[in-house]
């Protein structure tokens, strides 16, 4: 207090003209860091956080009911389609109907519409002759941080992570779609003596088993059978039945769609790509679901009944662990799904 009353004493023997002198200065830098917090709020800030958007590289296998997933990507304005790569199957040619020329043939439709800034490159698969996706992924790769979403045989997704060993640091994670635990397989209609595989895992099980096994050492998230819902009434109506919808694309998923659920699979369940989709790029799809990490392997050899089917190996100090999707939230799922099968393409 004394400090205080000297301080006072001093500042009344200040002459009244300097004491106005260091009133305005005191005032004018005031005023400047006043001006300098404004310009730092208004400009410095904003006003939401800034997302970096991961592209999504989607290996599909050209067939009819995977077009969903092609469209499904892009309406999504959160979402960026870094290529589109189609595996060449001889088996999902013969009895899936599976032509990479559909893949092309629903992007033209999509840029007709109105899909302008994010039209995806359509790659054939790792042997192709002509348009191998290997070249311009790892192009791609050398700058950029991707996501891998492989709805589809796991063939070219395995065979590059193989081959391509220095590109796997920039694949953030890997979305596989394929394999059955607790459900039955339904690759039965490829091959009627097996019944506990899943068709994406028979089609390349040594591909498959590579990627789950994960010694390319990237994280992986499984979505197996056991998360395909089952389609509700105005869900099934909008998308398969395409009620209401004269667009290119959407009645060319909706005919893909049809065709699975008249010839392939009875049980009228999503399919497992697009259940994969969904979760992949949809925060709140993976909200209120069941999972489970786990190691996971999948049967190896064509002398095995098994022969494509996922299984939990013994737990050891070297199996690395699978992200496993066991379930998806009904309401959420299919909610969101039919709200972006109305949006607008830009």
């Amino acid at each position: 207090m004394e400090q205080v009353k000297e301080y006072y004493a001093k500042w009344t023997e200040v002459p009244q003209p300097r004491k106005i002198k260091t009133a305005k200065l005191i005032a004018f830098v005031s005023y400047f860091l006043f001006l300098l917090l404004l310009v730092v709020y208004a400009f410095g800030r904003t006003g939401k956080k800034t997302v970096t958007v991961v592209p999504t590289i989607l290996f599909t296998d050209g067939t009819p009911y995977n077009l969903e997933v092609v469209r499904y990507l892009a309406q999504r304005r959160d979402v960026v389609i870094g290529m589109i790569v189609v595996a060449t199957n001889a088996l999902a040619d013969a009895q899936l109907k599976a032509n990479a020329t559909s893949v092309t043939t629903l992007v033209s439709a999509l840029q007709s519409e109105g899909l302008k800034t994010r039209v995806p490159d359509v790659y054939s698969s790792y042997d192709a002759a002509t348009d191998s996706f290997l070249g311009p992924l790892d192009a791609k790769l050398a700058s950029t941080t991707v996501n891998f979403l492989i709805v589809g045989p796991c063939t070219d997704a395995a065979y590059f992570l193989q081959q391509y060993a220095g590109r796997r640091g920039n694949v953030n994670k890997i979305y596989v779609a394929g394999g059955a635990f607790n459900t039955a397989g339904n690759a039965k209609f490829l091959n009627t003596s097996i019944t506990g595989a899943e068709r994406n895992f028979y089609l390349d099980p040594a591909a498959a088993d590579y990627v789950v096994a994960m010694k390319h050492a990237r994280p992986v998230v499984m979505l197996p059978l056991d998360a395909a819902l089952t389609w509700t009434s105005s869900a099934y109506s909008a998308i398969v039945s395409n009620s209401g919808t004269t667009s290119a694309s959407a009645t060319a998923v909706a005919e893909g769609l049809r065709w699975y659920y008249d010839a392939v699979d009875k049980t009228k369940r999503v399919t497992v790509g697009m259940a994969a989709a969904a979760y992949a790029v949809d925060t709140e799809v993976q909200t209120g679901v069941k999972v489970t990490t786990i190691p996971v392997r999948v049967y190896t050899s064509a002398a095995d009944a098994r022969y494509g089917q996922s299984f939990r190996p013994p737990a050891s100090a070297e199996a690395k662990l699978v992200t496993v999707v066991l379930s998806l939230n009904e309401g959420t799922f299919f909610s969101h799904l039919t709200n972006v099968d109305t949006l607008a393409l830009a």
